[in-house]
């Protein structure tokens, strides 16, 4: 990812890229010091000691920071000081819980929660963000309050000489630092453990970062307007605290209702599983999310039905297993025997591929099986899934009769039908398609 003088700079992707590559190098520096085996992130454990490591270091900081700034307010008389306070006094409420989620969530399975405990963070983020924004709301009131009752902006009164300047400008460029510090520690931390707390909480000190230059920025900037813009300069921070907690509830409540995984863990997944020799075709992938780290999978296998039954057996526990042990993902497979070789049901299945590419390209076939009538050999029975696409599902029963029709046209035998109708959520496989086209298209 390196780049000499002599290249453009990076942009877009590739300088998000960079970015994380240096974000996950200081998290391996900070590991490496503090973790054992810091480098083994399919262990519970090791997840578990990054969360630790990443909390402890945000709560000791964020304490440093709110200790510095509440005494420099009161001091100095600095409402946005105090503004960013109340900010660091939330951060490190957040840090608290961020503690007691990793303890909670890296909890093993039991009798009450089969699937362990490691959704508690969302949870705990939830409550984080609430906090975040009842505080910076406060501060919002008593600032335009205490606005009203001394009649508007004050003129400035900055000696750049003065301990009421210096003072709380280098408070607020330790401030800038020690928070980069925490966004790069916890954002890399986060890549390593897959953990949507530590992403949080990286992600907000990275906004406070930004607020910090604000703040330091106003200090700088009230003696040539001739204003104290503090007052307008706290609320400012408030309601970019405000929009931050705004954020992480948006996130928690919808990892809490449930996400698809990324994009690359599906396509690593099914990778993994095509390797095997056995396994001709897969489809109807579910994967469902206990956690940023516990993903469980199911998904249909197509398998040569020619092969022995306990042989198709032992092959698929092998693969269950070895994917947990290799990917973290617990995954149950259903196979699916298909005849290979059979010309019938080949030319049949072909039938039916074509008579649902006439209505719409993006209908798919899944499970298909052709069954022979043991009194009438001029009579089968066809049986297969249509994956609908959304547009299509309110008009099923029509989809249904055009493919019927479709397929008896192209043979004198009586054909038969059990068909079953699903739309692309059901098949992770189908929307990793419709991302990657839509991509392609962009």
């Amino acid at each position: 990812m390196d780049s000499d003088s002599s290249q453009p700079p990076l942009c877009g992707k590739d300088s998000r890229r960079r970015r994380d590559g240096l974000n996950v190098r200081f998290a391996d520096l900070a590991a490496k010091l503090f973790i054992k085996n810091y480098r083994d992130t399919n262990s519970p454990a090791v997840r578990k000691r990054y969360g630790y490591l990443g909390s402890l270091y945000g709560l000791v900081t964020n304490l440093l920071l709110f200790t510095a700034k509440i005494i420099c307010s009161f001091i100095f008389a600095l409402e946005t000081l105090r503004a960013d306070a109340i900010n660091n006094a939330s951060d490190i409420g957040m840090c608290v819980l961020a503690l007691v989620s990793v303890f909670i969530a890296s909890r093993p399975a039991s009798k009450q929660h089969p699937y362990g405990s490691a959704r508690f963070e969302y949870i705990g983020s939830l409550v984080i963000a609430l906090l975040i924004i009842v505080l910076a709301g406060s501060q919002v009131v008593d600032t335009v309050t205490d606005m009203i009752a001394s009649g508007g902006l004050q003129p400035a009164s900055v000696d750049f000489a003065s301990p009421s300047f210096y003072v709380p400008f280098a408070v607020m460029c330790c401030s800038i630092l020690i928070k980069l510090s925490q966004y790069f520690l916890l954002t890399g931390l986060a890549k390593r453990s897959t953990s949507m707390t530590l992403e949080a909480t990286g992600k907000d000190a990275r906004n406070d970062s930004i607020v910090s230059m604000v703040i330091a920025a106003s200090l700088l900037l009230s003696a040539p307007i001739g204003w104290d813009i503090d007052p307008i300069t706290a609320i400012g921070v408030s309601l970019l605290v405000c929009l931050s907690g705004i954020s992480i509830i948006r996130e928690a409540a919808s990892a809490i209702l449930g996400t698809t995984p990324s994009n690359r863990i599906i396509k690593s997944f099914a990778d993994y599983i095509r390797q095997y020799p056995l396994v001709l075709g897969l489809h109807d992938l579910e994967m469902h999310t206990y956690g940023s780290s516990v993903i469980h999978a199911y998904v249909h296998v197509d398998v040569d039905a020619s092969l022995p039954l306990m042989t198709i057996r032992d092959e698929v526990d092998h693969i269950e297993k070895e994917t947990e042990r290799n990917l973290g993902i617990r995954t149950v497979i259903h196979i699916d025997p298909i005849l290979i070789g059979d010309p019938e049901t080949d030319r049949f299945r072909e039938y039916v591929i074509e008579a649902a590419q006439e209505i719409d390209p993006d209908i798919a076939v899944n499970d298909f099986r052709l069954l022979h009538n043991p009194d009438d050999a001029h009579r089968i029975l066809l049986i297969f899934d249509l994956i609908l696409p959304y547009d299509l599902l309110s008009k099923e029963k029509e989809v249904i009769e055009r493919v019927k029709e479709t397929v008896k046209s192209f043979t004198n035998l009586t054909v038969n039908f059990s068909i079953d109708v699903d739309d692309r959520t059901s098949d992770l496989l189908l929307l990793l398609e419709d991302d990657q086209r839509r991509h392609e298209e962009l």
